[in-house]
């Protein structure tokens, strides 16, 4: 399987045993039409960044994200692809894992990417991003992020020199492109983050992926999740919560992933694995329904409108926390670094 992927229709190349002369015939193959359990299998097998890139493909290529101006509707193919994603991916380090590939990114394929995550509301939000290796990336394709990356604890845009085969090379990133949306991000940064999930939004994802997974099952069937971890609300009403039972939104939006997300009034999103979050299950987590998780959901939320460093119940913790950015510039050898911290 390769690592290269550039449209939804990905080209493939199958040696024809019939000619004698063993010539190679051309086949297209729709990654859309296979089943789910396909499409998880091959993005467990990838490394993180071809993983990225297939889930771009599967929904246009990373020029068509860039003549769209970035806005294109993901693909259901994209989804299951990004479904399967660890906690990791948190942590964007395009070509950390695969240094060759780096070296052929473009600002397209960088755009596309994080154009599609902002799309998928149960997508853990992205607090690294390093341009290490990417020495084709000249800025643009960090355009997604302009005045809207309230989240982001670390840019690095160090694209170091890279050697190739007998051949030198370094950075082409320009301060011109890369500087203005840095200051964007800087001027729309907190003093104070709000790290909880209200209700609306909280509402808005469970409805979402609860209508991707009707919408899958009708049309990519799919079987049930067989690790037993539903989309839905859940409490622990556990006796030594004195003050109000804690609420989760448990997300399962693939049932052949092994990882679900968890959201939680006063903490926002955290990826787990679903053996991890059946162990917590047990006795400790039931099912409740809608009307009443909104009801726990909107008293946990209020009660948790406190500082980060206060509680208001035994390991609930405000959801407002200080937070600063710190940037340092280096400009070297065309290599510029960014380093923001809180």
């Amino acid at each position: 399987m390769g690592a290269w992927y550039s449209s939804s229709r990905l080209k493939s190349d199958i040696a024809d045993d019939s000619t004698v002369s063993n010539k190679r015939t051309k086949v297209y193959v729709d990654f859309n039409v296979m089943p789910n359990e396909v499409l998880v299998g091959i993005s467990s097998y990838l490394d993180k960044t071809s993983c990225m890139l297939l889930a771009v493909g599967l929904t246009a290529s990373s020029s068509s994200w860039k003549r769209s101006n970035w806005n294109i509707k993901v693909s259901e193919a994209s989804r299951i692809v990004l479904s399967t994603s660890p906690s990791s991916y948190r942590e964007i380090c395009f070509g950390n894992d695969e240094k060759f590939l780096a070296a052929k990114l473009s600002d397209a394929d960088i755009g596309a990417y994080l154009s599609l995550t902002k799309q998928i509301p149960w997508f853990v939000p992205i607090t690294e991003i390093s341009l290490e290796h990417c020495i084709n990336v000249v800025g643009y394709g960090l355009e997604p992020i302009r005045n809207n990356s309230t989240h982001l604890q670390k840019i690095d845009l160090i694209a170091g020199s890279h050697e190739g085969n007998d051949s030198y090379y370094t950075s082409r990133l320009s301060e011109e492109v890369v500087i203005p949306i840095l200051d964007s991000i800087i001027e729309d940064y907190p003093n104070v983050r709000d790290n909880g999930v209200s209700l609306e939004t909280a509402m808005a994802i469970y409805n979402e992926v609860r209508g991707d997974i009707v919408a899958t099952t009708s049309h990519r069937d799919v079987e049930p999740d067989d690790m037993g971890i539903s989309t839905g609300f859940y409490a622990d009403k556990r006796s030594y919560l004195r003050v109000t039972p804690k609420i989760y939104l448990i997300l399962s939006p693939n049932p052949q992933s092994k990882m679900c997300r968890i959201i939680r009034p006063n903490q926002g999103y955290r990826c787990t694995s679903k053996d991890d979050m059946k162990r917590q299950m047990k006795g400790h987590l039931t099912p409740v329904d809608v009307d009443e998780a909104m009801a726990i959901w909107n008293r946990e939320f209020e009660l948790a409108d406190i500082p980060f460093t206060t509680h208001y119940q035994f390991s609930c913790y405000g959801r407002h926390r200080e937070v600063s950015v710190h940037i340092m510039y280096m400009y070297s050898q065309s290599s510029l670094f960014v380093n923001g911290t809180h």
